[in-house]
């Protein structure tokens, strides 16, 4: 334990936050694969699908009631004003209020039009804007504690939510007699606005809410972003939409648990890449980006195995997660794991861009993308089945992690470091991955010659390790 607690001391600060946060992550994905059977078995397909649907509207309504502040411009603000972080927590905790005030009522003002839209009503409607509130103070918070490389405080409250959310969303499942749907979101709305709506308080302490200066400052990042975060939020959440619209309820519950065990993988890489963005920023900031290019192949080569290791696992995994109708869904998880490896990628390359306030490039690339997802989305499920909504989406963020790469590169020419990153290092993870990926999903119904194939290739890595060594030294 000494010598552990040795090695851990010499680690930077953002080494050891990264990794205590992915431990965090670990740890949650933990909770959610223990409690995803109980919740698959206590509701009905569709009762699932209802569910899962009303969260896909939530990632979408949250973008007008929080214009998303905390998105891009709130981070890197902590990075570049650092003297001024008190008034920077408090005047975005105001903002964001605000906002979510109005967006409530021109809910109301619209609410005949609307509800025919959303598919439910005001309390569903305004329970939305409470937990999409609550989320923006959760997320200023976090982004305070990560810029400081704090910890400590956020697993403790990340897993305290997961837990609380998990016994409390059990026992009213099991009492509800009919929309159990519903009641499962709402009781995660009460826990979330309890323990995250009090941030607002402790924001209320450091500062003023009203600060004309830095909410103009806010509002002019944030709104030519707006596009962008309403196209990532098409290419996260429109598959589960289109496939209730076109297909049916039961088939976006069975999709959406799917997304749900290949978005496992999300929960480790967006530990990495929020503890990673800050020293990212501040090596931007400081024009010391060598050992940029290195840590990058790094952390993608991580997450390329984590994904494997989702993959190769997914059948087995869909076997203890729910009922047998939902086997099915193995056929999307490798698809939509590549996808989060190519949403990991293009989050880092995008910090450039953030950085040097580039929004007209993000926006443009993002806009791109939710138009390419929806008509692939609408054709594709239409022709090919609700299945075919996982490889959509693979499309289109690997078009987007390219877009990305693209305006990097002429960022860092402009700046006069070309040569941070080695695009062939970058393909060679990539084509290995999707490789790998690609002929576990075929062999899903193989379990032996699955293992049999990655015990191989470890034996043959153990035995050849100089020689590997030597192909991805040159690169690196």
């Amino acid at each position: 334990m000494a010598g552990i607690k040795a090695k851990w001391q010499l680690l930077t600060e953002p080494a050891r936050a990264s990794l205590a946060a992915a431990g965090g992550r670990f740890f949650l994905m933990g909770i959610a694969f223990i409690s995803t059977p109980v919740f698959t078995r206590l509701m009905t397909t569709e009762e699932y699908g209802i569910y899962t649907v009303i969260m896909s509207w939530v990632e979408v309504i949250s973008v007008f009631a929080t214009l998303n502040l905390v998105g891009g411009s709130f981070q890197q603000a902590l990075v570049k004003f650092n003297d001024q972080k008190n008034d920077l927590i408090a005047s975005i905790a105001g903002l964001g209020t605000m906002v979510s005030l109005i967006t409530l009522g021109i809910y109301f003002l619209l609410k005949r039009w609307l509800d025919p839209l959303f598919g439910f009503g005001g309390l569903i409607f305004s329970c939305i804007i409470i937990l999409s509130w609550a989320g923006l103070m959760s997320d200023i918070w976090t982004d305070y504690q990560k810029i400081e490389y704090r910890y400590k405080a956020k697993i403790f409250v990340s897993i305290l939510v997961a837990v609380a959310e998990t016994l409390i969303g059990i026992a009213a499942v099991c009492m509800a007699r009919e929309y159990k749907g519903e009641v499962r979101f709402f009781t995660v709305v009460i826990v979330k606005t309890i323990i995250f709506g009090s941030f607002f308080v402790y924001f209320m302490t450091k500062g003023k809410l009203y600060d004309k200066k830095l909410w103009r400052y806010f509002l002019s990042l944030s709104i030519p972003l707006l596009p962008h975060y309403l196209t990532w939020i098409v290419l996260n959440q429109s598959d589960r939409i289109m496939i209730k619209s076109l297909v049916g309820e039961s088939e976006a519950g069975i999709y959406g648990l799917g997304r749900n065990l290949a978005w496992m993988l999300w929960l480790v890489t967006s530990a990495i890449i929020y503890s990673m963005k800050p020293w990212l920023y501040k090596r931007i900031k400081a024009k010391e980006l060598d050992g940029v290019g290195k840590n990058i192949y790094v952390m993608l080569a991580l997450v390329a195995v984590a994904g494997a290791g989702i993959v190769l696992v997914a059948p087995e995994a869909l076997y203890i997660l729910a009922p047998m109708e939902y086997n099915i869904a193995a056929s999307v998880i490798a698809p939509l794991t590549v996808s989060v490896y190519f949403i990991f990628m293009y989050e880092l390359f995008s910090c450039f861009e953030f950085y040097h306030e580039k929004t007209g490039m993000i926006t443009i690339a993002s806009l791109a993308a939710g138009i390419l997802n929806i008509v692939l989305n609408y054709f594709c499920i239409r022709k090919f089945g609700w299945i075919a909504a996982g490889y959509t989406t693979l499309i289109c963020y690997a078009c987007l992690a390219i877009i990305h790469y693209v305006n990097m590169s002429k960022i860092l020419k402009k700046t006069d470091n070309t040569g941070v990153i080695n695009p062939l290092v970058i393909l060679l993870i990539s084509a290995a991955f999707i490789g790998i990926s690609s002929v576990m999903s075929a062999l899903h119904d193989h379990i032996a010659i699955r293992y049999g194939i990655v015990l191989i290739a470890l034996i043959v890595l153990v035995i050849k390790r100089k020689a590997v060594k030597g192909l991805i030294d040159p690169l690196a």
